[in-house]
């Protein structure tokens, strides 16, 4: 599900277990002039969304969901409001799902490098130096997945 107002929002589950549920927010920061900066997110060809079980609902890879939450959890970190920065624990729980249910499906970095922009492959594995340098627990983790931590 999608909502947009000051924020985006994406809210995901695997379907199976009501634990593993995680929403996504990206806060869009301002410029210095007052105009949105980019949200980052990579257009992914059709190909690689899928429709499980039937549904009309689209699934995207989920290494890109994890990069996105970690780029939440960042934009989190950065925000000077009350609200958004009570989300990083949240976002930190929704992380390590995710960390774990990739490592589970056998997903790897390398999967996204035939059709991923190169921009959004070197912001990611900016992002989790980042979130590794604050987590160091989570750095073999990443590490399986094939990112340069």
């Amino acid at each position: 599900m999608c909502r947009v107002r000051k924020f985006s929002m994406l809210r995901m589950g695997d379907g199976s277990h009501a634990e593993r549920r995680c929403q996504l927010s990206s806060i869009p920061r301002r410029s210095s002039s007052g105009r949105y900066c980019p949200l980052h997110i990579p257009k992914i060809p059709p190909q690689h969304v899928k429709y499980p079980n039937g549904y009309d609902i689209p699934v995207v890879p989920l290494l890109v969901v994890l990069i996105l939450k970690v780029q939440g959890w960042r934009d989190h970190r950065r925000s000077g409001k009350k609200r958004f920065r009570a989300k990083i624990p949240q976002d930190i729980e929704d992380i390590r799902q995710l960390l774990d249910m990739a490592d589970d499906a056998g997903d790897r970095l390398n999967d996204l490098d035939d059709w991923s922009p190169r921009w959004f492959l070197k912001r990611a594995e900016s992002l989790v130096k980042r979130y590794t340098n604050h987590f160091e627990e989570t750095t073999c983790l990443f590490r399986d997945l094939g990112f340069d931590v």
